[in-house]
């Protein structure tokens, strides 16, 4: 996939994201709100598996991709819990915070620091570097797609111990491995399985707004979703989306605590909430340039690699 091409698919993702941020655009626990859920986050985790550049497993590879989201990681929990601190004005539980930060668990992090989007990082880590033993591991390839498949077939009770309990995000990444694995060889086999699959994005959509969608059909919802994305690349190729896909992890950090800020102010009207969205895009977009613009800051939020944020130490 053309580097361009998933610029765009970054944007298109990241505003439905947004969307489902916002809370008076899609309330918390609305039919939207669930909709989106359904196909959006996940949407990133298959992503990865069209990209050409594999990388070898080394030590040095699974290093850069622990520094380039437990950095960010770190950083941006340390900001939650302070201002979670703050406007609780109560001492954090030590412990809570602690467990927390390891498991990346949204439950936890939203109960502990405030904010629950941050599991995103973990997560996207720990599925980072199981791709990658993937790609150059056969009997990993099969073996993570069998856990994968398992995790689908574990009880809803288990299931929440798990996501709360395990560190470091690895229920939610291991589950969402056999997604790119679906997704990548149903598109080497025939690409016009991508209509296929947009097709059916379409009808499960349909039965979704119906509420006539069963279980069966929420799980397929990220693979027909992405098919659906792919489908009309030709009409997301847009320079304002390519534009905030190339910043999407730094706006996807900062948009939720710019939204929130709004939320205090602006009426609690449909009106007032697109026009917030509209605005917490624009200043989440600057405030993603102005950081990568200034180069200390941008590696000390977002190294490329941990010789890159080493060398801000000589100084």
């Amino acid at each position: 996939m053309l580097k361009q091409d998933s610029s765009s698919i970054k944007g298109f993702l990241t505003i439905l994201i947004i969307i489902g941020h916002n809370h008076i655009v899609a309330p918390q626990s609305s039919p939207l709100m669930a909709y989106l859920y359904t196909f959006h986050v996940v949407c990133f985790f298959i992503l990865p598996w069209l990209y050409d550049n594999r990388k070898e497993l080394t030590i040095n590879n699974i290093g850069n991709i622990i520094y380039r989201n437990w950095i960010p990681y770190m950083i941006f929990f340390a900001f939650s819990l302070g201002v979670f601190t703050l406007f609780e004005g109560k001492h954090p539980n030590a412990a809570g915070v602690f467990s927390a930060f390891v498991t990346g668990s949204q439950k936890l992090l939203k109960e502990n620091a405030g904010f629950f989007f941050l599991w995103f990082l973990p997560t996207f880590c720990t599925f980072s570097i199981l791709k990658l033993g993937a790609d150059n591991k056969k009997w990993m390839l099969c073996l993570l797609t069998v856990l994968s498949i398992i995790t689908f077939w574990v009880p809803w009770r288990e299931a929440e111990w798990m996501k709360n309990n395990l560190p470091f995000g690895i229920y939610v990444a291991l589950r969402y491995f056999v997604y790119g694995v679906i997704v990548s060889l149903m598109l080497r086999w025939m690409e016009w399985t991508k209509y296929v699959g947009a097709t059916a994005f379409v009808w499960l959509s349909y039965l979704y707004w119906t509420g006539n969608i069963n279980w069966y059909g929420i799980v397929m919802m990220p693979i027909a979703g992405f098919m659906f994305i792919i489908s009309i690349l030709p009409l997301l190729r847009m320079k304002w989306l390519r534009a905030i896909g190339n910043y999407s992890l730094p706006i996807y950090l900062t948009h939720v605590y710019i939204y929130n800020a709004l939320e205090l102010v602006v009426p609690n009207t449909m009106v007032w909430g697109v026009l917030a969205l509209i605005i917490t895009v624009i200043i989440a977009y600057i405030a993603s340039v102005i950081i990568y613009k200034i180069d200390f800051i941008r590696k000390l939020v977002f190294p490329r690699s941990f010789k890159e944020w080493k060398g801000l130490l000589k100084f």
